[in-house]
């Protein structure tokens, strides 16, 4: 056991580096001020140079475990003279999780490294599993074996985006499955970071940051998946990204950071097709961003590298499922492609219901019959129907937090007509997270403000 935490330990002093300097060379697209948001943003995009590399390693036949090495420390030593910014970015995330002294921080702050650590010690724990055990991890395995990713024709799982079963390839090749678990564990740990960052700039709050944060970091669908290869907090991490750049690139008018955007939100479609509902959910506020400003020549042409960065992100896959089989989202819409139908999870069983009453009560139901979407050991818990009331609250008195709950709300209305499955719906919390913590922030500003020293007393005793 030792031997294998320190093969772990080994690989990812190589594997975090790689990652950081690689998404460094773009670091003129990532302008967003503050350390923290640079460095999650250089880890994004250098999980995306790691995972096409692992392509490019299988198309020139050299797919194998001294390969990986080889490319990892190459991007390392292209931009050896950063590494000093990847131990500045590091402190620099401790600083933003320790640095409140009060009573209630100091409490989330135990809360969160109990947390942590009780994940990590699964993470560096043997694969056990479901999905992550017999498909997310057993693929890379196999591509690992044929020194290739092409698909296997009798294994329909295969022909899925495989952007994250690439990362966990690389992990395996030189770590281990330990090594493998922790890329899935790392982009929980990134969001967690993004959503309370955002947070604290959007409240002015660091108390409230660090709850909403550890909300989202301790719903049950995410814990229960952060130790495990699946792919969904990773799908929900670049999700995420794209979104907030997006709300920035408006801002800003920026065309770079529609690029950004746009790129990542590709990255998202990469990993899992369910993706597809977040690029709708994303059109829409583009739709209501035109709409608002009128500036419809300029917006277009943002549109349109927004969509082209998209493509990128996502393009290879597409490309070779259309080459394969002629079905560019095979083994889905089989009847439009004429392809082999695939009999996959019938979701209708899942659900309470498809009417307007089901709806209004989608939360309550998630929380007192979880059972009902799937969750026999997963489920969304209270934190979310709590949150409703100061969404709501957010919407009417917050212009920066709309974008938030306009995303929310698509991609809910979309998830509850097609799944109703739990984890499905994970993209849509740390908007909903940042929606409610506004809508929190502005309630207790109010509060204070009416009723004086004994509310600031009461507010003030719980951080806020």
């Amino acid at each position: 056991m030792a031997i294998d935490l320190l093969r772990v330990l080994l690989a990812w002093s190589v594997i975090l580096p790689a990652i950081f300097l690689a998404g460094s060379w773009f670091r003129r697209f990532l302008q967003l001020g503050g350390v923290v948001y640079q460095g999650v943003l250089c880890c994004a995009i250098g999980m995306a140079i790691v995972s096409y590399g692992v392509v490019l390693l299988s198309a020139l036949h050299l797919l194998n475990s001294s390969s990986i090495w080889v490319f990892l420390l190459a991007l390392i030593l292209g931009q050896l003279l950063r590494l000093r910014e990847l131990l500045f970015w590091l402190k620099s995330i401790f600083h933003e999780i320790t640095s409140e002294s009060s009573f209630i921080s100091r409490a989330l702050v135990f809360i969160f490294i109990v947390s942590f650590f009780a994940l990590l010690a699964g993470t560096l724990s043997p694969e056990i599993g479901g999905d992550a055990l017999c498909y997310q991890l057993n693929l890379p395995k196999v591509f690992l074996m044929n020194g290739s990713i092409s698909p296997n024709y009798y294994d329909l799982n295969s022909y899925f985006p495989m952007f994250l079963n690439n990362l966990y390839l690389v992990g395996l090749a030189i770590g281990g499955t330990m090594a493998a678990k922790l890329f899935h564990f790392f982009c929980g740990f990134l969001l967690f970071i993004t959503v309370k960052r955002v947070v604290a700039q959007e409240t002015k709050n660091e108390a409230l940051s660090l709850f909403a944060a550890l909300t989202l970091w301790l719903t049950p669908t995410i814990y229960n998946m952060l130790s495990t290869t699946y792919v969904d907090v990773g799908l929900t991490f670049y999700t995420f990204l794209a979104l907030w750049t997006l709300r920035i690139a408006f801002d800003r008018a920026d065309l770079r950071l529609f690029l950004l955007s746009g790129f990542l939100i590709g990255c998202a479609v990469s990993i899992k097709y369910l993706a597809a509902l977040s690029v709708i959910a994303l059109l829409a506020i583009w739709i209501i961003e035109t709409l608002r400003h009128g500036h419809f020549l300029r917006h277009f042409k943002s549109l349109l590298l927004w969509g082209i960065a998209l493509l990128i992100g996502c393009g290879y896959w597409i490309l070779r499922n259309w080459y394969l089989t002629g079905n560019p989202v095979f083994p889905y819409f089989s009847g439009l492609f004429g392809t082999e139908i695939y009999s996959g999870t019938d979701f209708s069983i899942f659900g309470t219901g498809r009417d307007l009453f089901d709806f209004i009560s989608l939360f309550w139901n998630m929380f007192y019959r979880p059972q009902s979407f799937g969750a026999f050991s997963n489920r969304i818990g209270i934190f979310y129907f709590l949150y409703g009331p100061f969404i709501l609250l957010s919407f009417l008195f917050s212009r920066r937090s709309r974008i938030y709950i306009c995303f929310a709300l698509f991609f809910v209305i979309l998830w509850f007509c097609v799944f109703q499955y739990d984890r499905f719906l994970l993209p849509a919390l740390p908007a909903m997270t940042i929606a409610a913590s506004v809508g929190l922030s502005w309630f207790f500003s109010q509060m204070s403000s009416k009723f004086g020293i004994a509310a600031k007393f009461v507010f003030g005793g719980i951080g806020l």
